[in-house]
């Protein structure tokens, strides 16, 4: 297994490690390549403060992290100022590529690129003005001559004057100093050297590796067998890994034997003895023994930090402690993982998208080289999907935002705005969007003008969030007093959502039954966004501070939202609310009450009609309809039902705590204070509003804008309750009255003082 693991090359002057996949084959190009097609690379993740304090002057350049806070790669170099070092060394975010486009972008910082399609310029801004980059003059690249290789005896020749003189070739294999050469061998009998044309092609390429050599071979049958010296270990120092190049035939490694003990106690199956290599696994003591040179069992110990993980995935290795050095022996303490090489590079898991995205549970920084996505490159996962290293998009969001310009006047309408689906916008990372907005976001699109090609997400985000507030602001008209007939025309409240697609700020969501009140009993001086946008967020301002400062009641059975409480004393000399229940202000109409019922959401204008409950408490917020009569129950009858509103302790009592609903008497004591000057004293000093009523059989509003309707809490002997009306008569007198109604009627509350 430890096999499987690590496959280590080694060639004449150099050391390769695999992991993964497909061990068997190595890049000859990479000092290290991983092979997956099912999981990634996770480089060091911290923030910029983790950074700072673990990192000074003295890490060393090249150094690599991914830094959470800015969600990008971080190299460390020295700074360079027009052109001259610093001696500084700064932290760098690897960049996004450069974008491009017909028209220069108007909002941009020093420094910025920018590729003009129009004039076929790379152009960057240096603060005032877009300066083309000149690459070269226009001048013409020629590629170089091709070189032949001729070789004659054991001198390999390169055209125009180079050789190569095989027979003096030497191999320096370690890291370290050279040791003492060993007794020369016997020499073989000589070749004969053969001319070769100038035009012959020659290849080189390895014959066999075993223990101590390593064989060059060259076509037409030559070769050249070079001596290999020095020693693999894993080193305890530091917790280091130290790669050094022996060769090992790697026929000798075994699989990871595992049993209960020692070695020399185990039972385990090395046949048939232990090789150079070989690792075995006391599962009593979860200790990892390893086979040395010297063919001895070595306990590896906390100080050679490697542990194999034991579960769902053994083949797993974790190094735990140090640092892991490639291509060197002394590798930097600030790196986890230290790659030095000029002639490989690193080769990151290469899969195509589908199993990419198939990966389970990535972390975030996980890093692939996606081979089909658009475009090809690497992709690191940002915590919701894997966005490309330089771009920062995913692979589906490019080919989407292309669409969606394409689709837009910028793009000239190409493609039919119909073509485009909710699920494309989401999968680029778009927000709040609504099944039923589809057709409204495709119009939308199709009509925008994008500064940039393709658009950023930010901006097709822009547009999403102008239809959505463009719908809510029509929920909030509908729930005002500005439709025709007096207002509150939708059969449903305005949402909280809906509040907060408008734009406004400091919703509480706890608020929210406050917000429909006042909004039912408001009307919009402007049906434009901006005027009702700057009306709305008064009236959230304001309940939020009448709640933080207590000028706000709440009913004692529930959370329905009543009315500020502002007295003033009548000319009868009683003590009244200014204004009706669930009214913003005075003048308002506020809520329509059915007779008996609490304050538990019925009253609110918006809201939907139901059947008859069975008791006191219906148990929703539903306004009941009936035909019954004469009493016109919105319950079935039941003992105490005339008494709901009784006075400061009527179960259903709706008032602020100390007040209640009047009584005939007390209204007629206002009728006969008024004497013939009805509209000064009712419509001047009482502030009624001519709120109208809500019909018992229908729910529907008659008379609103022509009558007032108030509540008594007094019944007629037959059981319909006592209401007080005022009825303007134009030119003739005034008119007001007691009379009675059905108890499913809804009509306003003025609460006096008891």
């Amino acid at each position: 297994m430890f096999a499987s693991l690590l496959l280590l090359a080694i060639g004449s002057m150099n050391a390769q490690i695999k992991i993964g996949e497909n061990i068997e084959n190595i890049d000859s190009n990479a000092i290290l390549e991983m092979e997956s097609t099912s999981q990634g690379v996770l480089f060091p993740r911290m923030t910029s403060a983790q950074r700072d304090s673990a990192f000074g002057q003295d890490a060393p350049t090249g150094l690599f992290i991914f830094n959470t806070d800015v969600a990008g790669f971080q190299f460390f170099h020295e700074e360079v100022v027009d052109g001259t070092p610093t001696g500084n060394k700064i932290w760098s975010t690897l960049q996004t590529g450069v974008s491009s486009g017909s028209t220069n972008p108007a909002t941009v910082a020093v420094g910025d690129v920018f590729y003009n399609t129009a004039n076929t310029q790379l152009q960057y801004w240096d603060g005032s003005a877009w300066i083309a980059l000149n690459l070269g003059g226009g001048g013409t690249v020629t590629p170089a001559a091709t070189n032949t290789l001729t070789l004659v005896g054991t001198e390999l020749s390169i055209s125009n004057g180079n050789t190569i003189d095989l027979a003096s070739l030497t191999a320096s294999l370690t890291a370290g100093a050279v040791g003492p050469a060993g007794p020369a061998g016997p020499a073989g009998s000589a070749g004969t050297g053969s001319a070769a044309s100038s035009t012959d092609s020659q290849t080189l390429s390895w014959g066999s590796i075993t223990a101590t050599t390593a064989q060059l071979t060259i076509s037409d049958g030559n070769s050249l067998s070079i001596q290999a010296s020095g020693t693999l270990k894993l080193s305890g120092s530091g917790a280091n890994l130290i790669l050094e190049t022996t060769p090992i035939d790697s026929t000798n490694l075994e699989e990871v034997q595992s049993g209960t003990g020692t070695p020399t106690e185990g039972n385990y199956s090395f046949s048939p003895t232990p090789k150079i290599g070989d690792i075995y696994f006391d599962n009593l003591a979860n200790v990892l023994w390893g086979y040395d040179f010297a063919g001895n069992w070595q306990q590896l110990t906390t100080e050679s930090a490697v542990k194999f993980i034991d579960g769902t995935n053994p083949l797993n290795a974790v190094f735990n402690t140090g640092s892991v050095g490639i291509g060197n022996t002394d590798p930097d303490p600030s790196a986890a993982l230290e790659i030095t090489s000029t002639t490989q590079g690193f080769l990151p898991p290469r899969m195509v998208e589908a199993k990419m995205n198939a990966i389970s549970s990535p972390q975030e920084a996980l890093m692939v080289y996606c081979l089909d996505c658009v475009p090809k490159g690497i992709y690191v996962f940002d915590g919701v999907r894997f966005a490309h290293i330089m771009g920062g998009i995913s692979a589906t969001s490019s080919t989407v935002l292309n669409k969606i310009y394409a689709i837009s006047a910028s793009g000239g309408s190409a493609v039919a705005s119909n073509t485009l689906t909710l699920a494309e916008l989401q999968s680029i990372g778009i927000t709040d969007t609504v099944t039923s907005s589809l057709s409204e976001y495709q119009t939308a699109i199709g009509a925008a003008t994008f500064a940039n090609d393709p658009p950023t997400i930010a901006e097709v985000q822009a547009i999403i969030d102008a239809v959505n507030a463009s719908f809510a602001f029509v929920e909030v008209l509908e729930d005002s007093q500005n439709p025709p007939g007096g207002g509150n025309a939708n059969t449903t409240a305005v949402s909280f959502a809906q509040l907060q697609g408008t734009g406004a700020t400091g919703l509480v969501a706890a608020n929210l039954l406050f917000y429909q009140v006042d909004l039912a009993n408001h009307t919009f001086t402007a049906t434009d966004i901006t005027t009702m946008g700057n009306e709305l967020q008064v009236i959230i301002d304001a309940v939020n501070t009448a709640l933080a400062n207590g000028q706000r009641e709440q009913s004692a059975t529930t959370a329905t939202a009543l009315t500020t409480v502002v007295t003033f004393t009548s000319a009868s000399g009683q003590t009244w609310m200014d204004r009706n229940l669930g009214a913003a202000s005075t003048g308002a109409n506020g809520d329509y009450y059915q007779w008996g019922r609490l304050a538990d959401g019925h009253q609110f204008a918006a809201n939907t009609l139901a059947t008859p409950a069975a008791g006191a408490t219906p148990g929703h917020a539903d306004f009941i309809t009936t035909t019954d009569t004469p009493v016109g129950r919105w319950s079935v009858p039941f003992t105490g039902e005339n008494d709901l509103w009784d006075g400061l302790n009527g179960q259903n009592n709706p008032c602020p705590p100390g007040y209640q609903l009047p009584t005939a008497a007390q209204m007629n004591a206002e009728i006969a204070q008024a004497g013939t000057n009805l509209s000064t004293h009712f419509l001047t000093n009482f502030n009624l509003s001519l709120n109208g009523y809500r019909t018992h059989h229908d729910g529907t509003f008659n008379t609103q804008g022509q009558d007032a309707y108030l509540w008594t809490s007094s019944l007629e002997t037959n059981g319909r309750p006592k209401y007080f009306t005022y009825i303007p008569d134009g030119a003739n007198p005034d008119q007001v009255q007691i009379s009675s109604n059905l108890r499913a009627t809804g009509m306003g509350v003025r609460c006096i003082k008891n």
